[in-house]
């Protein structure tokens, strides 16, 4: 879980080396892209959940926090049939 790339929509945004994401009580370095738009990459969750996430434009000023979900990516240990018709239908 985490290394998901967020991308922040909103408005106010300022370009500096400040920009910050807090995801729980994990805080990672933010991207300005424009006024409207910020992007991060999310750190690493330690369980499957929903958390909160809150954005930094500002030193020390924080958005209100915002749900945000980790969960668990699909593992595929077999498939079955192997093969089948290119019609479909298997």
């Amino acid at each position: 879980m985490g290394g998901t790339t967020v991308r922040v929509i909103g408005y106010g945004f300022s370009e500096h080396d400040e920009i910050k994401a807090r995801i729980g009580n994990k805080t990672v370095n933010g991207t300005f892209i424009n006024n409207q738009e910020l992007v991060f990459v999310s750190p690493p969750g330690a369980d499957s959940g929903w958390t909160t996430i809150s954005i930094s434009n500002k030193p020390n000023l924080w958005s209100t926090p915002l749900p945000y979900l980790y969960y668990e990516v699909p593992s595929v240990s077999s498939v079955g049939p192997l093969c089948g018709p290119d019609t479909g239908f298997t």
